[in-house]
């Protein structure tokens, strides 16, 4: 099982973009991703495209769990992830 944890860190845009890119020279599939708490302190406009640029980059890969937890996400934040979160048979976790 192949996970990614990078979590309990917050990103800003750029960031966000440079672990996107290095998710798009992966070869093997991720199973587990947590991203939980990675949107902390940022301003809502800027964490809401973060969310949205790291679970962009996370779609592409059959995904069996996602930790979304702590990342404040109400509907805007779930609306971000949305493309990550639909259609797929995954075991989302959010406390």
């Amino acid at each position: 099982m192949t996970q990614l944890r990078i979590g309990n860190k917050s990103y800003d845009n750029a960031a966000a973009q440079t672990i996107v890119n290095y998710l798009d020279s992966i070869d093997s599939n991720i199973d587990v991703a947590d991203i939980g708490d990675i949107i902390a302190g940022r301003p809502e406009e800027e964490a809401l495209r973060t969310l949205s640029i790291i679970c962009s980059g996370l779609k592409r890969f059959n995904l069996k769990e996602l930790n979304v937890s702590d990342n404040a996400m109400g509907a805007k934040g779930v609306e971000a992830c949305k493309g990550i979160l639909c259609g797929k048979e995954l075991k989302v976790q959010v406390l």
